[in-house]
């Protein structure tokens, strides 16, 4: 069986499309990791899928996976593209919060052409901008999220299952 996986998303493109693919260039690529959070221990062709589903992903490329039938490439996929949509997600948030950081704290550098240096500050005040947009952006889905997690809690309470 054969498990195809375009790591293309729309969702990190909408959020870094206005840097013109700047910050994502900047971004330092993500190692997958050694432990992946599976139900039970996970045998080696498993640990070799998921790392190499990560990295894949990581690497915004086309993946063919292939094994054989039984064993566990489902729960491989699942497992391994929730891992590296979270730790995506966190590495992201934090450069783009680093990002934010550095250019507030830099220096203006007037130099000997003021037009320059006035035109750069404008790209750099740009730039903060839309780091800041993409954080606000990136806090509204937590706070869905959150919000999804505390309901079904709740519901959870109430069907008496808790």
């Amino acid at each position: 069986t054969t498990v195809a996986a375009k790591a293309k998303f729309s969702r990190t493109q909408d959020l870094s499309a206005g840097f013109g693919g700047k910050l994502k260039s900047t971004m330092n690529e993500l190692l997958p990791p050694e432990d992946f959070p599976f139900p039970f221990p996970p045998y080696d062709i498993q640990k070799d899928f998921m790392k190499n589903l990560f990295s894949t992903l990581e690497k915004e490329q086309l993946g063919i996976f292939e094994s054989p039938t039984g064993t566990g490439k489902s729960l491989s996929l699942i497992c391994g593209a929730l891992t590296w949509l979270r730790d995506h997600n966190e590495h992201y948030k934090a450069e783009l919060m680093r990002k934010v950081k550095e250019n507030e704290n830099a220096k203006d550098d007037d130099g000997p052409d003021w037009f320059s240096a006035a035109t750069k500050r404008l790209e750099e005040k740009e730039e903060i901008r839309k780091c800041q947009l993409a954080l606000q952006e990136l806090e509204k889905q937590e706070k869905k999220v959150q919000a999804l997690k505390e309901r079904r809690h709740v519901i959870k309470v109430c069907a008496g299952e808790l």
